[in-house]
């Protein structure tokens, strides 16, 4: 039985997988943000707001844990010497966008830490957003990321009734903008001339087309 258990054992149901950074993020929520206040109070906030001293431990402690999953995916990973074909790769697209995520969160407090140690730390986030805006990585990341998250790609404008259109002056403009991040994120693609970016390159240029389309539509209803 054992045997049999081990060699369909769901991985994935373990911690093992879990990223580093993400594990040290982890802990840092727990110690401010229990899930409910009515079912898992956490008491070590619980005291801490009353008592001011406790409390400031409590947000150091916070701190030093999102400076720690920064500074091991800044050395570990290296985010900031990332070059845009590396983007399609989604692991590493992943840890560039938490790593730039963390870095914005930890700048926000260090606005307010002014020690040695602090500063070199704000030194070393504000030298690797330079590198990676520098390189065109920040750029590529970004559209990346707004074709994910476009709304074309859940709910495509090419499925919808041209009419739902004609009074909706807001839709028009993000279909618009849409389009403009797609042909940004086309350009992109083809200047790197890389195959790699052969089928990346033929969904962008599918959505575009058919939001082309639908707009055509549009203005062909509304005429």
């Amino acid at each position: 039985m054992y045997p049999t258990a081990a060699r369909h054992f769901l991985t994935a149901q373990d911690s093992y997988s879990t990223e580093v950074d993400d594990l040290l993020l982890q802990a840092a929520a727990l110690t401010t943000q229990p899930k409910d206040p009515l079912q898992d109070v956490d008491v070590t906030p619980l005291f801490g707001r009353d008592n001011h001293v406790y409390g400031d431990e409590i947000r150091h402690a916070v701190f030093e844990r999102l400076c720690a999953a920064w500074c091991y995916l800044a050395d570990r990973n290296e985010p900031h010497s990332l070059r845009a074909i590396d983007l399609l790769d989604r692991r590493r697209a992943g840890i560039l966008r938490r790593f730039r995520q963390l870095g914005s969160r930890l700048k926000a407090g260090l606005a307010h830490r002014h020690s040695a140690r602090d500063l070199r730390l704000r030194q070393r986030i504000d030298e690797t957003e330079r590198l990676i805006k520098s390189s065109g990585v920040a750029q590529m990341s970004e559209l990346f990321d707004a074709w994910e998250k476009m709304r074309i790609r859940a709910t495509p404008p090419w499925n919808f009734d041209p009419d739902a259109f004609a009074g909706d002056s807001s839709l028009m403009e993000d279909c618009r903008f849409d389009l403009e991040q797609l042909a940004q994120l086309e350009n992109r693609l083809m200047s790197l001339a890389n195959p790699a970016c052969e089928l990346p390159l033929q969904g962008v240029r599918s959505d575009r087309s058919r939001l082309e389309a639908a707009l055509q539509r549009v203005h062909g209803s509304s005429s």
